[in-house]
């Protein structure tokens, strides 16, 4: 009996220290220490047809849901804020955190639709539009599908959706782009690619459209681009962050993995890495989250999450997802709830105090996170 006892004994203390010992255990034993376990309760099921046509975006406290011509928006606790009926096929939308803006390729026009369902303004512009970009506040940047030649057109809209400046690019492709009317600038992120060698450039123009300043990026892609809320621009290259100031001198710059996604809260930058081997050496594929403050300094990490999909967050919460896991993160990169999906995860949006909107093939989740 005493026997037994030990063997129970031992096997139970391995089963502690391979607990202990794996990374993604560290959260939960953390929150069981604290009381902070985290529990999802469903807010909504909105079952789904099996449609490519149906879009959802988030748009700051609410999810938009664009199906069958019509833009529904819903709060956090399920409910259907509002409804407008377009009738466009194959729209893009985008949002900020005031505004929503949907493209009618058909018509060449661009709807402005405010949070509260409510229509600004309808621009039918001469050129189709390729994609759009929404400022950080009223702005509206514009890219025109190329002409037969060698020009590429970009406009800016005001917030009455009049035209202000318009820029003709006579070199490369637009890859990237940032309009901002509290910094009058509008920069653009071009590429040409010749004798098999990618040469970038940052170009900075004012609101007028006049040409401020000209910078190569090299060899580097820049995979997204803002403005802090001390006038820095942030620039997310494939390997590396910058913030640079208003005299064009950086401020810091910070090494990384090469960058797959990035998000933005409140106090800090969020970076997904994925690395799954090069040059036909097989390596382990290695998956990281980075978490940078606004000073360049990396205050969190983790490097044991799967392959993940997608980033969002809200405020200073972090969600990771891969294709049937939900992680919940802190600050520090520091896993505080795992959660499986039945079905394939789409998307997952990260709503206030914790509310997560849920897509899949199938439905649509409004979940609270507890």
């Amino acid at each position: 009996m005493k026997k037994n006892k030990r063997i129970l004994m031992i096997l139970l203390g391995i089963s502690i220290c391979l607990l202990i010992f794996n990374p993604k255990s560290l959260g939960y034993l953390k929150s069981i220490i604290t009381g902070e376990i985290q529990q999802v309760t469903n807010i909504l099921e909105l079952e789904l047809p099996h449609s490519s046509q149906i879009l959802h975006i988030k748009q700051k406290d609410q999810i938009l849901q664009y199906w069958d011509g019509i833009l529904y928006a819903y709060d956090v606790r399920g409910n259907q804020s509002w409804s407008i009926n377009l009738g466009i096929n194959s729209p893009v939308i985008e949002s900020n955190d005031e505004y929503i803006y949907v493209i009618d390729g058909g018509k060449n026009q661009i709807i402005k639709i405010l949070n509260s369902g409510n229509i600004e303004y309808r621009t039918v512009l001469n050129k189709s539009v390729n994609f759009i970009k929404p400022g950080d506040d009223k702005y509206l940047f514009v890219h025109h599908h190329p002409e037969q030649n060698r020009l590429r057109n970009v406009s800016v809209l005001n917030e009455e959706g009049k035209v202000v400046s318009e820029i003709l690019v006579s070199e490369g492709e637009v890859i990237n782009a940032l309009v901002s009317e509290k910094n009058d600038r509008v920069i653009l992120h071009t590429v040409v690619i010749s004798d098999g060698k990618v040469e970038g450039k940052l170009i900075y123009y004012n609101l007028k459209g006049e040409v401020v300043r000209l910078e190569s990026t090299g060899d580097q892609i820049v995979v997204n681009m803002f403005f802090d809320n001390k006038g820095n621009l942030m620039v997310f290259y494939e390997n590396k962050i910058a913030s640079i100031n208003s005299e064009y001198q950086n401020n810091w710059q910070v090494d990384t993995e090469e960058i797959t996604s990035v998000a933005l809260s409140n106090d800090y930058l969020i970076t997904y890495h994925s690395n799954e081997g090069r040059g036909g050496i097989i390596q382990r594929q290695r998956e990281s989250l980075k978490i940078i403050d606004f000073s360049g300094k990396i205050i969190g990490e983790n490097r044991s999450l799967e392959k993940i999909i997608g980033v969002d967050t809200f405020n200073n919460d972090i969600i990771a997802y891969s294709s049937r896991t939900i992680y919940l993160l802190n600050g520090k990169g520091e896993i505080l709830m795992e959660y499986k999906i039945s079905g394939d995860l789409q998307d997952v949006l990260l709503l206030p105090n914790k509310h997560i909107g849920v897509i899949t093939k199938e439905k649509l989740s409004i979940m609270k996170i507890q």
